[in-house]
């Protein structure tokens, strides 16, 4: 393996030699001198916007702004293949470069207006670049130098040691460049590439193809086809890109239909609509493209139920009733009873339900750009701790003033919901209902929750 510093004198002594009429349009001839022999040199254009750049492993990136989207490769083939090793990949407006070895010089054309962020690895390099000098195939004129700067996240190279170090690795490809004349005389490299993306509509169908003979003759083929493709990575995502984690919280309430929970119940089942339901998911897309996914997870779920009744009690039928009222017939006589509450008023207290749920989100999403829309079946088994059950509280002392009843007898040991999301980016909006009765018997009514609220939901890399 050669150091990095032998490729990128070979990159800049091939590539800025390009004629800057090559821009106008893909089929026009372009004329490449270069002295270099047995190196190869490969073109893909890029129809769509580019917003993001990450550079990789040990890449060697060379970033120039330009009115068009378009990368050249520039390696060795006696010593690496970054093409058939999946080094460039697209995914969404996403380009990411991640090569293993070092070897190659990838020299990206974006348009600057598009790209928002530019990620880039510890060992990784990026040459920021603005200028072209096709007459000069040597660089022996270092001034040319002064209109660029490297940009390194672990240091910031000093641009005499960058022109020291050109100066060695010229000599080393002197060296290399001989003996490989004695190995490969006389062979002509040529090759074409599609970098791999999840749609291919977005790319044009003309490839470049370039030829540079051995002689480094200035007559050097450059045209286009038209024929299949060699994709690299097609439909490929990185686990971090596939794993997520979401964050909802939402208001809740009950109804005595699925699609009615917002309505309410009467009596001693009317509920304050709260901002008192919380989630945590943790999906994987098992099946992920660039317009869908499938996905699979784990997730808990805390419901809390407030009743607008002060005190609510459960029978041994599984009913809610107002405990002041039917066995106290009125607060003063509760008061009798228990008199450590001596002093409170019946409306200092507040009765709540609290649920907990473990449970298995399935998902389909469909996406276009930071736009998601999500539904998601949410399997879920109940889970009854000392936390969770029927609670009385006394606010004016903020106290559980009574013993949590555990009603979980009465609670449906499982449950299916179903979730639809709506989110830009990272945030978005939900509305979950519920496909089955909270409660279970044959004498208790029939009661579905109803959650609307807000979610965040990220990449776990």
């Amino acid at each position: 393996m050669k150091n990095i510093r032998f490729c990128l004198p070979l990159f800049i002594a091939l590539i800025c030699s390009s004629v800057a009429t090559a821009q106008k349009d893909q089929t026009t001839n372009v004329r490449i001198a270069t002295q270099s022999e047995n190196i190869e040199i490969l073109r893909q254009t890029i129809s769509r916007p580019i917003t993001r750049l990450q550079v990789k492993g040990t890449s060697s990136v060379v970033l120039i702004y330009d009115s068009t989207n378009y990368i050249d490769v520039v390696y060795y083939p006696e010593m690496s293949e970054p093409v058939e090793d999946g080094s460039v990949t697209i995914k969404g407006t996403t380009l990411t470069i991640d090569d293993k070895t070092g070897e190659a010089v990838y020299k990206v054309h974006l348009k600057e207006a598009d790209l928002q962020l530019i990620n880039q690895d510890r060992k990784a390099n990026i040459i920021y670049s603005d200028f072209e000098n096709p007459g000069d195939s040597t660089y022996s004129d270092y001034s040319a130098y002064d209109q660029i700067s490297t940009a390194n996240l672990a240091t910031q190279q000093a641009l005499e040691s960058a022109r020291q170090a050109l100066k060695e690795s010229r000599e080393q490809l002197k060296q290399a460049r001989e003996q490989l004349k004695t190995v490969n005389a006389g062979e002509i490299v040529t090759d074409t590439f599609f970098v791999g993306v999840e749609d291919s509509d977005f790319f044009d169908n003309d490839i470049i193809e370039v030829v540079v003979d051995e002689e480094g003759a200035d007559a050097t083929d450059f045209h286009t086809s038209r024929r299949g493709s060699r994709t690299i990575h097609a439909n490929y995502y990185d686990w971090d890109e596939r794993l997520s984690a979401a964050f909802l919280g939402g208001f809740v309430n009950w109804g005595d239909q699925w699609y009615n929970g917002l309505s309410k119940l009467d009596g001693d089942y009317n509920l304050k609509t709260s901002f008192s339901s919380w989630q945590i998911d943790v999906q994987y897309a098992v099946v992920m493209t660039r317009h869908f996914n499938l996905s699979l997870g784990v997730g808990y779920e805390s419901d809390v139920f407030r009743f607008t009744t002060p005190f609510v009690e459960c029978s041994p039928a599984g009913i809610f009733y107002d405990a002041v009222k039917q066995d106290y017939a009125g607060y003063d006589n509760f008061i009798l009873q228990n008199t450590a509450f001596d002093g409170t008023r019946e409306d200092d207290w507040s009765s709540k339900l609290v649920t907990r749920y473990i449970s298995i989100p399935v998902g389909i999403g469909f996406r276009s750009n930071d736009f998601h829309i999500e539904f998601t079946a949410l399997p879920a088994l109940a889970i009854n701790t000392r936390h969770t059950g029927l609670k009385q509280v006394l606010d004016s002392r903020n106290v559980d003033a009574r013993k949590i009843e555990d009603i979980s007898k009465h609670l449906s040991p499982y449950k299916l919901d179903i979730r639809a999301e709506v989110r830009y980016q990272w945030f978005g909006i939900y509305a979950q209902v519920a496909t089955m009765p909270l409660f279970d018997g044959t004498s208790v009514p029939d009661i579905y929750p109803f959650k609307l609220g807000f979610l965040l939901k990220f990449n776990i890399d």
